[in-house]
């Protein structure tokens, strides 16, 4: 490699790329990654009692997962779910989920933007898709949208307290960074209330992985954080 080339690759893995370009690039490392480890060991158990929770009409629910990336939730969440369906801005993640998923609703989509029609789903869940969403009101007033009467809304996030600035993402030879806004749980718990979503349960993910429960997502909690899982129910 010229050194002009090795520059410019340097400069790729420093540069702050869009969400979907830096998802494309990481698409065939990602669920190798440490950190998907963590989270997977993490937020599998929160999710799967999440979804055997609910109490609708129907005998499983209809899920969608936005920010679905390769489709590892929707995999290990359907043998829980009647229908489900899964949306990515990332072109390159997508391609992996249609081949683990065929047969399931896999489409290019902004979580702002969904393209499913008033009061399709059950079931929206989301994972640690708020870090990459500047304005979090159009995310929420399409969750709800799209749900059902009585719905549930799951969410997971990387806390804003956390000492990370941008996400990290592996690529072959080093990695790539996304673009990261930082939401408080504050603040997410205002807008969901305001949405017209009601707090179920919330639990904080401190560094060892191991759950704390707590009574409200914006509650204080002294010691430090790394994510956090919420339900919320229309």
């Amino acid at each position: 490699m010229t050194g002009a080339a090795a520059a410019a690759a340097a400069e790729q893995r420093t540069s702050i790329l869009s969400p979907e370009a830096a998802y494309d690039l990481t698409a065939p490392f990602y669920d190798a990654w440490k950190w998907q480890a963590f989270w997977h060991d993490t937020e599998t158990p929160f999710l799967r009692g999440a979804v055997e929770s609910w109490t609708g009409a129907a005998a499983r629910p209809r899920l969608i997962d936005v920010g679905c990336g390769t489709g590892w939730y929707l995999d290990r969440l359907g043998d829980l779910c009647l229908e489900r369906a899964g949306v990515d801005v990332s072109g390159g993640m997508l391609q992996l989920a249609r081949c683990r998923l065929p047969g399931v609703t896999i489409a290019q989509a902004d979580a702002r933007d969904l393209p499913f029609p008033d009061r399709s789903f059950d079931i929206v869940l989301s994972t640690r898709v708020l870090t990459h969403v500047p304005e979090l009101e159009p995310l929420i007033t399409e969750t709800v949208r799209v749900l059902g009467p009585g719905g549930l809304a799951i969410l997971t996030s990387i806390d804003a307290r956390h000492h990370y600035q941008h996400t990290r993402l592996p690529v072959a030879g080093g990695h790539v960074v996304a673009d990261t806004y930082k939401h408080t749980r504050e603040h997410v718990a205002a807008l969901l209330a305001d949405a017209g979503l009601r707090h179920r349960r919330s639990t904080l993910i401190p560094p060892s992985g191991a759950p704390v429960d707590i009574e409200r997502l914006e509650a204080d909690y002294p010691d430090p954080v790394v994510g956090w899982m919420s339900v919320w129910r229309l």
